[in-house]
């Protein structure tokens, strides 16, 4: 050690009497210790919020795509009654085990192995890894079969999941955006402007007066057909089990009823920034933005347009949430 320590180290011989050794002297007097005192304010406004907090009637339960009770146009949907053969979409599986496990399938298996007759593989391990046999697999493999395969109308010409090259989507793209101040009356104002999206007057405001923090989420596909881009969300809600409701004016009430045209504008916020980000100054939302596509998994493949809840909405409606995501507003 001490030839390896370029005389930071020195070996003496031990000597008969150890030296004596200088202890600091004590002060005369210890001064009386004082704990520090906080003088600052801190801003107990902040806090991370999604979508469900920030709309949802309680801020720390999230609003659910997935239902055991559905009610829509005011018709209570009985989840518990056993499917029956007549049927034509099965009430069964369903819940949040249900949701997890489609969202899961979609997320990680590619989509042209979803879209073969035979039951894929890790579909299967899936499955079984939430606790479903066999014929509930079926069940799942078949409404996965259908998501991918469903014509789906775009912004230029219809296209289907299993059609898309794996460069042209991204799975659970998560967001995080800063939210400085904003006020909720100044989000019922923007909304009042687009009738298919306003509330009853006042009626965000009341469930919470301003938000600030930040504001994050996942969405469960970002696509991309012709040039456009386009968000997507899977929804196992049960609406009922015939295919007429899953037809659009269905999904309408069930969207609204759900706050989930909510949603899809602030994932359509989080897309406008994305692309901001990536195409600099060629970016345009009319040229780039294909709008939102919900699908309603169980009555997918049912009918025509069933189970699919398309919106294109206005840019300046984006561009004014934009701004109010960024503290401005009306």
């Amino acid at each position: 050690l001490a030839d390896d320590a370029c005389g930071a180290i020195r070996i003496e011989p031990l000597a008969a009497d150890p030296p004596q050794i200088d202890r600091a002297a004590l002060p005369a007097a210890v001064p009386e210790l004082q704990e520090p005192r906080f003088h600052g304010v801190i801003d107990r406004r902040l806090e991370t919020l999604s979508y469900s907090r920030l709309f949802g009637g309680n801020v720390h339960a999230p609003v659910a795509d997935h239902d055991e009770i559905e009610r829509v146009d005011g018709v209570v949907i009985d989840a518990g009654k056993p499917a029956d053969a007549a049927f034509a979409i099965p009430p069964w599986p369903r819940g949040a085990a249900f949701g997890n496990c489609v969202h899961e399938i979609l997320e990680r298996v590619p989509f042209a192995a979803l879209a073969a007759p035979n039951i894929d593989a890790d579909l299967a391990r899936i499955a079984r890894d939430h606790r479903y046999d066999a014929a509930e697999t079926r069940i799942i493999a078949a409404m996965a079969r259908a998501t991918v395969s469903a014509p789906l109308p775009g912004a230029s010409s219809s296209f289907t999941l299993a059609g898309l090259a794996r460069g042209d989507v991204l799975s659970e793209l998560e967001f995080l955006f800063p939210l400085p101040g904003s006020r909720l009356a100044a989000l019922d104002a923007i909304l009042a402007g687009a009738p298919p999206h306003a509330r009853a007057p006042g009626e965000l405001a009341r469930r919470r007066h301003e938000v600030a923090g930040l504001m994050t989420g996942f969405i469960d596909l970002v696509l991309r057909h012709d040039g456009f881009y386009y968000v997507v969300d899977y929804k196992t809600n049960l609406l009922g089990t015939t295919p007429a409701d899953y037809a659009p004016a269905r999904l309408a009430a069930a969207v609204r009823m759900h706050d989930y045209d909510l949603q899809y504008l602030i994932y359509l916020v989080a897309l406008q920034r994305f692309l901001r980000a990536r195409l600099g100054g060629d970016y345009a939302y009319d040229t780039h933005v294909g709008g939102a596509l919900y699908l309603f998994v169980r009555g997918l493949g049912s009918g025509e347009d069933h189970g699919i809840h398309a919106d294109r909405p206005p840019r300046a409606l984006i561009d004014a949430i934009d701004a109010w995501c960024a503290g401005g507003g009306p």
